[in-house]
């Protein structure tokens, strides 16, 4: 087993066809194992998620996505997702004698192509890689570090010297993916009003110092429906996105120009 999938978040916009066919892609891809740790509740109203989904909406996407093991854990920020599919993963390991070698993070509200062949194998198993487009929508994780991440992140050990959330003193790199954001109308309206980077009660972060003083200089109109950008998509502007050509999917990189939540 070269690779595990965990899918960690809160639902948003996972019922929407685009969606969950491209995380099915993914973990089809790498011929992974996807666990699921969600939220499906009313506590992320700035995100878009402002009450449960039904299991009648779910039905599709969980019937296509091939998902191994699917927990909701309510309230839950990411790291403690993390750490729940972690445990999932340590036991389907034990049941199958086989570690996984690297674990890729995605999100429910997240539109990804498929990861190239062999590139996994291009990368360093002592690094963790975090997505330079989305911020967090995809990290690519060794196995090694999966439970060392999840206990430490959101903690002052998880900010390197430089600013960035990565993974204390593990080295980090970043990465242009083919991934984006499909943002809920109340997100996507939202973000729009207030901006990318609104103030920190929002719950988004900015790196640092400098960064926060260009976030500020940027104008807050309308950034949120530019297709093709962190800013993200919403799901009737799908057919805006760029295709997969155009696209820039899975390349390293050793800056990160935002991060988006």
């Amino acid at each position: 087993m070269n690779a595990a999938v965990c899918m960690t978040g809160y639902l948003r916009t996972f019922w929407v066809p685009s969606v969950y066919q491209s995380i099915e892609s993914v973990r089809k891809s790498l011929n992974a194992p996807l666990f699921a740790v969600v939220s499906n509740d009313d506590g992320d109203t700035f995100r878009g998620q402002v009450d449960a989904l039904d299991d009648v909406a779910l039905a599709p996407a969980r019937a296509h996505v091939n998902i191994l093991d699917w927990r909701i854990v309510p309230r839950a920020d990411q790291y403690v997702k993390l750490a729940y599919c972690a445990a999932m993963l340590h036991a389907h390991e034990l049941r199958i004698r086989k570690r996984a070698r690297w674990v890729v993070r995605v999100r429910p509200d997240g539109l990804y192509f498929p990861f190239p062949k062999h590139w996994l194998s291009t990368l360093n198993e002592t690094t963790v890689y975090q997505s330079s487009n989305s911020g967090d929508v995809m990290w690519v994780i060794p196995r090694g570090a999966l439970t060392t991440m999840a206990a430490i992140g959101g903690t002052p050990l998880s900010t390197s010297p430089g600013g960035d959330i990565c993974c204390a003193d593990l080295p980090h790199r970043y990465f242009e993916c083919g991934c984006e954001i499909v943002r809920t109308t109340t997100a996507s309206a939202t973000i729009a009003k207030v901006g990318l980077f609104p103030t920190r009660d929002l719950g988004n972060r900015l790196d640092n110092p400098a960064k926060q003083k260009w976030a500020m200089s940027l104008p807050t109109t309308r950034l949120a429906h530019w297709p093709g950008t962190a800013h993200g998509v919403t799901i009737k502007s799908l057919h805006r996105r760029p295709n997969a050509s155009a696209s820039r999917a899975y390349m390293l990189l050793d800056r990160k120009p935002w991060a988006a939540g």
